[in-house]
């Protein structure tokens, strides 16, 4: 009997344990995910900005679309050139990407409210 008493310690404390590395396990990987989405838009676009462009991008102007979309344009540090860009949590696209009618689309869908420039006059 006394085996048995021991035997039911050890498989529960191995049991606890289990339990306890994949809490700790679970834990860490949470705390990599989460801060992506913890992001506001405007941070987020900005890192998405930078991952694409290169450091020298700046947000020139950032404004609130639909489903945690943010849209606005971007351009590089001395250079008055800017481009449009819609930032989604897991993607972002950019005025001058060869996908036009996709960066159109999710602008129109996403921000339709999104200064433009006059494509032409009168």
């Amino acid at each position: 009997m006394a085996r048995r008493g021991r035997t039911r310690q050890v498989t529960t404390a191995l049991a606890m344990l289990v339990v306890a590395l994949g809490a700790t396990g679970t834990l860490a990987d949470a705390q990599s995910v989460l801060p992506r989405f913890a992001e506001d838009g405007p941070a987020r676009a900005l890192r998405q900005v930078r991952e694409q462009r290169g450091p020298g991008t700046e947000l020139r102007y950032v404004q609130p679309g639909q489903n945690r979309t943010v849209c606005g344009y971007i351009g590089r540090a001395g250079q008055r050139a800017a481009v449009a860009f819609v930032s989604r949590p897991s993607r972002i696209l950019f005025s001058d990407d060869p996908l036009t009618v996709e960066f159109r689309e999710a602008r129109e869908r996403y921000c339709p409210d999104l200064l433009q420039a006059p494509t032409g006059t009168g």
